[in-house]
């Protein structure tokens, strides 16, 4: 990749983006402990982790969001 974007939104929930301009990722890749440790962790907190192509045609989004919980 040659260019990264990374938004972070604090509201209800955290939601954290990254979007890069690079080749994108394998469905092998998909599978690493790294990738798979954010996603449980999102689970496990009511949230959600998703793995998608950038939306301007080529590299990859990874969407993390939990939500923000009370005292």
């Amino acid at each position: 990749a040659s260019e990264i974007q990374v938004t972070v939104e604090a509201g209800d929930f955290i939601r954290l983006v990254v979007v890069d301009d690079g080749i994108g990722i394998s469905e092998e890749q998909t599978r690493r402990v790294g990738l798979g440790r954010l996603s449980q962790t999102a689970s496990e907190a009511g949230g959600s982790m998703t793995l998608s192509t950038n939306h301007r045609g080529g590299g990859l989004m990874v969407e993390w969001k939990v939500p923000v919980l009370d005292g």
